[in-house]
C-alpha cells in the first residue's frame, strides 16, 4: 500500500473501532476484530502490508459496513472502486495518446489511435486495451510518458541545431 492508502485504511479502522467501543467493546477487543474483517471481506487473513487495491476495496467495504451500516451507497462506493480506478487510467491513456500521436489524418483520427493503443496493449499486456484493468493500463500510461518525453528531447534537440545553424 502506498502512505496515501495506510494512512486512509487507518483512518477508516479508527472509524470502526470507534464503533465497537461506542457499542461496548473494549480497544483490545475491537483491534483484534479488525483481523475478523479482513477474513471476512478477503476470505482470509491477511496482512496489510500485502494488500493489492482490489483487497483494499473490499476491506473499506466491509469498515463501511460496520460504521456506517445504514448507508449502502458508502459500501457500494467502495466496491465500485476498481471501475473508477480503470476509467481514470483509460481517460489518462487516450489523453496521452493524444499528446503521443497527433495525428492530423482525413480518415478518423480516433480509430487510428484506438488501434495503436490495442497494439501497444497487445505488446505490453498480451490484452486487448478495453481489456486491461487499471494496473495493466498504468504501464501503458508510463510507456506513453516515456514516448511524450523523448518527442519534448528530439524536438528540443532540434531547436538547438537550428539555433546553431542558421542557414
Amino acid at each position: 500500500m502506498s502512505p496515501a492508502q495506510q494512512a486512509k485504511y487507518w483512518w477508516e479502522w479508527a472509524r470502526v473501532r470507534d464503533w465497537y467501543v461506542a457499542h461496548g467493546k473494549t480497544k483490545p477487543e475491537a483491534d483484534a476484530m479488525r483481523h475478523e474483517l479482513h477474513k471476512k471481506a478477503l476470505g482470509a487473513d491477511k496482512s496489510t502490508k500485502v494488500f493489492t487495491n482490489r483487497d483494499l476495496d473490499k476491506v473499506f467495504s466491509a469498515f463501511r459496513a460496520i460504521y456506517d451500516g445504514g448507508n449502502l451507497n458508502a459500501q457500494m462506493d467502495a466496491e465500485d472502486q476498481p471501475h473508477r480506478r480503470r476509467a481514470k487510467m483509460e481517460a489518462w491513456c487516450i489523453n496521452l495518446s493524444r499528446e503521443v500521436w497527433p495525428l492530423d489524418l482525413e480518415s478518423d483520427p480516433e480509430f487510428v489511435r484506438g488501434k495503436k493503443l490495442n497494439a501497444m496493449a497487445y505488446r505490453i499486456n498480451k490484452l486487448p486495451f478495453d481489456r486491461c484493468n487499471d494496473v495493466q493500463l498504468a504501464k501503458i500510461a508510463g510507456a506513453l510518458e516515456v514516448q511524450k518525453k523523448r518527442d519534448l528531447e528530439r524536438q528540443i534537440e532540434q531547436v538547438e541545431e537550428s539555433d546553431k545553424n542558421p542557414f
